[in-house]
């Protein structure tokens, strides 16, 4: 802003001219000049302020395309009988192709929500998976907390009497019957979805969009939590788990 700057150097001239020409002003008169001074300045200033990056906002509000599960991706919907929104959340690491975290989904009809833990590899960028999809996982290890689930209903339960994950082996049964991830696009927010086969329905109609799991930054104390875990590591490294039972 040459002309905002011009101003600005002009006044200061003005206020030496003035202490050289008028020594005998009173100190109202020079507060007056200095306070036009800062008023010429000021809006430069505010100008030439740094703005927030938006690639910071941004970052909050989609994943990184070098990592495009990673995350916390969260649904909630109402309690039909107590009226109270329940939410579930999946959170995910991702380190190159490997995928690994917690899994959270609602029950269809009260409102449970089910969780256990998961392994996963991305698909290469050919794989023809989900139509709409962006990108597609496929699960390779997972277990229920709970013991039952939508998906995991019959996977067994995360630890056994040792306090040890124990893990069942999803095997790759075709394309209609192999349990995948896939992240999208849909109205305008990034989501996540678990799909027990790939089927006709374009990505965002797979399920109803408020089932799909939005996305959302994971904060660092949550992310550490996660890489906390004891199997965490061996699975960000592409390494199979010790204690896996046979699938189904």
């Amino acid at each position: 802003m040459p002309e905002r700057a011009g101003a600005c150097q002009y006044s200061a001239l003005g206020l030496n001219i003035f202490y050289g020409m008028e020594t005998e002003m009173k100190k109202t008169g020079i507060s007056v000049l200095v306070l036009g001074a800062m008023l010429l300045c000021v809006p430069q200033a505010w100008a030439q302020a740094p703005k927030p990056r938006a690639a910071s906002r941004a970052s909050k509000m989609h994943p990184s395309k070098d990592k495009p599960f990673e995350g916390e991706w969260k649904t909630c919907k109402k309690n039909k009988k107590t009226g109270k929104m329940v939410c579930a959340s999946h959170f995910f690491l991702q380190q190159g192709k490997q995928i690994c975290g917690v899994w959270q989904e609602l029950g269809k009809n009260d409102a449970v929500v089910y969780s256990g833990f998961l392994q996963a590899h991305m698909e290469p960028e050919d794989f023809r998976g989900q139509e709409g999809a962006d990108y597609m996982a496929q699960v390779d290890f997972a277990c229920s907390k709970d013991g039952e689930s939508i998906l995991f209903f019959n996977r067994p339960i995360c630890e056994n009497g040792s306090g040890e994950v124990v893990w069942q082996r999803l095997e790759d049964k075709g394309l209609v019957e192999t349990t995948y991830l896939g992240v999208g696009k849909c109205r305008n927010r990034q989501v996540v979805g678990l799909m027990s086969g790939l089927n006709q329905y374009a990505f965002c109609d797979y399920t109803v969009f408020d089932y799909l799991h939005k996305y959302r930054h994971i904060y660092p104390k949550k992310r550490k939590e996660l890489q906390q875990l004891p199997w965490m590591q061996q699975c960000l490294n592409g390494q199979a788990p010790a204690n896996v039972v046979p699938s189904d």
